[in-house]
């Protein structure tokens, strides 16, 4: 008797390798199903098996949660329920997951005390910036601006403004003289 269902399980199994969900409702693809195995005695928990393994894992573990006795009619509307639903959102599972493992554990209650403080300090020097009349988004650095300034104006290249007589490249246009520059390797 068990060689005989442990052979019908396998044959089934071929039968639903194939098979996928697509963009059928669970209860259309179980409908599917139940026509691949035609008039065949399989066993109702041979094809309850395969119906599950297929569906997508947030709804294989819904489903797992059901009463063992709950028929497939009624599994397969509880399944359309979930799909229709759509799967757990990240946010959702992150939220929950931090908010359990927040409340257990002290060493991240010190970070999040940790990170709320250090969130404060910024916001504290932004404030002092702003109030000296400072913007965070201006550049601190002046030598482009600078380096910018004296090619637009016409004057030297950025080696020779940088370092005058000791520079050993030189870009044109260059008001350098060329007499005073010790290598001019890009002329």
């Amino acid at each position: 008797m068990n060689r005989l269902s442990s052979s019908d399980g396998q044959r089934i199994h071929r039968l639903f390798q194939g098979e996928t969900l697509g963009d059928k409702s669970p209860s259309q693809f179980l409908r599917h199903l139940q026509a691949l195995v035609g008039d065949n005695t399989v066993g109702e928990a041979v094809l309850k098996q395969g119906w599950i393994q297929a569906l997508p894992c947030y709804v294989q573990h819904c489903l797992d949660a059901q009463d063992p006795d709950t028929s497939l009619f009624h599994l397969a509307r509880i399944a359309d329920r979930i799909i229709k639903r759509g799967p757990p959102t990240a946010s959702y599972v992150v939220h929950h997951t931090q908010k359990a493992e927040s409340t257990n554990d002290p060493v991240i209650a010190q970070l999040i005390a940790s990170v709320t403080s250090l969130t404060e300090a910024i916001r504290k020097m932004q404030t002092s910036d702003s109030n000296r009349g400072r913007s965070p988004q201006r550049p601190r650095s002046k030598s482009r601006n600078r380096s910018q300034g004296s090619r637009q104006s016409g004057q030297f290249c950025w080696y020779h403004w940088k370092f005058g007589a000791q520079s050993t490249r030189c870009n044109q246009p260059c008001a350098w003289p060329k007499q005073t520059s010790k290598n001019q390797g890009n002329e």
